[in-house]
């Protein structure tokens, strides 16, 4: 396996774009869709790990939870919060 391109600070994007492209040419069409399909996967892995703004998404969920079930889970978080067992500790 070749070396990874952080381990080259000397190599620069675009230098990087230019060796892929200078790879996929040796490739025949079905290989080609495989590197596409790993790029894509790739993307969407540091998609899902990219920080979010907790703010944020936070204030896209307000509403989203039906009043009802709202209301449910109070009671049900009142209800076991107000019982004390005595013989628990």
């Amino acid at each position: 396996m070749t070396h990874l391109p952080e381990e080259n600070a000397a190599v620069d994007d675009e230098d990087l774009k230019r060796s892929v492209l200078e790879s996929l040419d040796t490739l025949d069409r079905r290989d080609k869709l495989e590197v596409l399909d790993f790029s894509r996967e790739l993307a969407a892995e540091r998609e899902a790990r990219r920080p979010r703004d907790t703010r944020e998404a936070l204030l896209a969920l307000a509403g989203s939870i039906p009043r009802e079930d709202l209301e449910e889970m109070r009671r049900a978080i009142e209800e076991g919060c107000e019982q004390v067992d005595e013989e628990a500790w």
